[in-house]
């Protein structure tokens, strides 16, 4: 976008000199004089630099030195007032690029806009080109100077900010919406009953069903880890034996540390605390 919109400046170098230099001598001869001494001099500094000349630079130029010797023997400033109508009609061209948009885009944009919504943007600024190139061509044949004036000086640019304006307010409307509904999906996700809580409630179940026993037993096992520390596991499992109070973690809990198990084919329960937490948050479910 910032090498269309140089591309544009460029272009429309010479006649927004034409127009200035018009303005204020009121003479067409040295404002064609000056568009045409621009166009050559950037020629010139390409070439200079080493910068490849493009076969579009070369017709616009070609473009500057006929319209402008037109407007000297006609004494009509029509002709140079055309060529803002040929840039707008070449970036149009260039953006006719599908997807060219897409690399001037922030990540969020690309994470949340549709795939196709950059390619549609781009052909919109297309036809916005080749719009403001019709418009600029009908007023530059047939409207008052002063009314070409206002459309290229103020216009034109004022067509481009609203359009930037707009598209920023429909991206930014449609990604808090796609925000939001992602959200909402990953807090419903969280929300729905996941097969190991089911299989946590059915163990439940069956332990209350039984009859189970009067108290909890508990023991902490450490299970070795080849790759690092041992991992430290909590157990609670139906037991007979006294209970007392004893610390779990910031926590105090009730139940036979290390007394003997009571049943057999017992169902079996893992519950993942997640990283950052800690098994003794869930003593209260378990136990019960």
């Amino acid at each position: 976008m910032k090498q269309a919109l140089s591309h544009l400046f460029n272009d429309l170098l010479s006649a927004l000199l034409f127009l200035a230099v018009y303005l204020i001598t009121a003479n067409i001869t040295a404002a064609a004089a000056v568009a045409i001494t621009i166009g050559l001099a950037q020629i010139a500094m390409q070439r200079f630099t080493g910068r490849r000349i493009w076969p579009m630079q070369w017709i616009s130029i070609l473009v500057v030195i006929v319209l402008s010797a037109a407007s000297i023997v006609t004494q009509s400033p029509r002709f140079v007032m055309l060529k803002p109508s040929l840039g707008h009609f070449a970036i149009a061209a260039a953006m006719l690029k599908r997807g060219w948009m897409s690399r001037y885009l922030p990540e969020i944009a690309l994470r949340y806009l549709p795939d196709n919504m950059p390619v549609v943007a781009g052909y919109a600024w297309a036809g916005l080109m080749v719009g403001l190139g019709l418009a600029n061509m009908a007023i530059a044949l047939w409207a008052p100077f002063a009314i070409w004036v206002w459309f290229i000086s103020m216009g034109a640019i004022g067509a481009k900010v609203a359009a930037f304006v707009l598209q920023y307010a429909v991206f930014r409307t449609m990604i808090r919406r796609a925000r939001r509904r992602a959200e909402g999906a990953a807090i419903g996700a969280a929300a729905r009953p996941s097969s190991a809580l089911l299989g946590m409630a059915a163990g439940l179940i069956l332990v209350m069903s039984s009859g189970g026993a009067g108290a909890v037993g508990f023991q902490r096992l450490a299970l070795p880890d080849p790759e690092g520390a041992p991992l430290e596991v909590d157990v609670w499992y139906p037991s007979e034996a006294p209970v007392m109070s004893r610390s779990l973690g910031p926590f105090r809990q009730t139940v036979a540390g290390d007394g003997a198990i009571v049943g057999s084919q017992l169902p079996l329960i893992v519950i993942s605390h997640g990283t950052g937490g800690g098994a003794e948050t869930h003593y209260v479910t378990i136990r019960h």
